[in-house]
């Protein structure tokens, strides 16, 4: 049975295909709209942009016989190191309270930790048009060096993260973290894995930094 909007129309435009469309949509809007010069071709593009996010409809798609609706992904893994001014232990025991992840990762709204091993996470999309949110459970824990985990199938977004604590010097610690995620290809773009990563992997390092101010100035910078 083919999914239908409310205007009858034939969804073909995919969830995050949806979700660029609405980004770049407004993001189109807002600088027309603040422009000293009004643009109809900027107007008229946000216009499409929005109405194809928004109904899940793109007419381009339709003649092309083509959909987003089922999308290959490209992995993209990011890596970055810190030394923070504190015992493995407490930065181990700090990150392994998943409530505390918010405090220091930017893009992340919530963790709730259901059980031992099962957590929810809800983050933010940029400019606050959306949330994404996924099940995640932990794959490997070992007290004050080690801890992994993935999201569970079906999440709004597929990603594996592990990361290891050692120790650096008399009371440091050394994080090496690994984000690795799927990120859409499709008839949007093959490459768009790759205009993606430098985003996400300068969010990653981001948080990083940021866990490494609170542990040492308890500051909050994530706010």
């Amino acid at each position: 049975m083919k999914d239908l909007d409310c205007c009858g129309l034939e969804k073909n435009v995919g969830t995050t295909d949806r979700i660029i469309s609405i980004t770049a949509g407004s993001v189109l809007l807002v600088s027309s709209l603040t422009s000293k010069r009004i643009s109809t071709v900027k107007l008229l593009a946000s216009g499409f942009l929005l109405f194809r996010g928004l109904s899940g409809f793109c007419p381009s798609y339709k003649m092309l016989n083509t959909d987003t609706l089922e999308e290959p992904t490209e992995h993209l893994s990011i890596r970055t190191s810190i030394t923070i001014n504190r015992t493995p232990e407490e930065v181990y025991t700090f990150w392994r309270r998943l409530e505390n992840l918010p405090l220091f990762m930017e893009h992340l709204e919530s963790v709730n930790q259901i059980d031992n091993k099962l957590s929810e996470w809800r983050a933010k999309i940029p400019g606050g048009i959306a949330t994404l949110s996924w099940r995640a459970n932990i794959l490997k824990e070992i007290p004050d060096r080690h801890i992994s985990w993935h999201s569970l199938p079906n999440s709004d977004i597929e990603n594996y993260g592990t990361v290891n604590f050692r120790e650096a010097g008399i009371n440091m610690c050394q994080v090496d973290a690994e984000i690795s995620y799927h990120a859409p290809g499709g008839v949007i773009g093959e490459n768009v894995a790759k205009l993606l990563s430098p985003l996400f992997s300068n969010m990653v390092k981001k948080d990083i930094k940021n866990l490494k101010e609170y542990m040492e100035t308890g500051n909050n910078p994530a706010t």
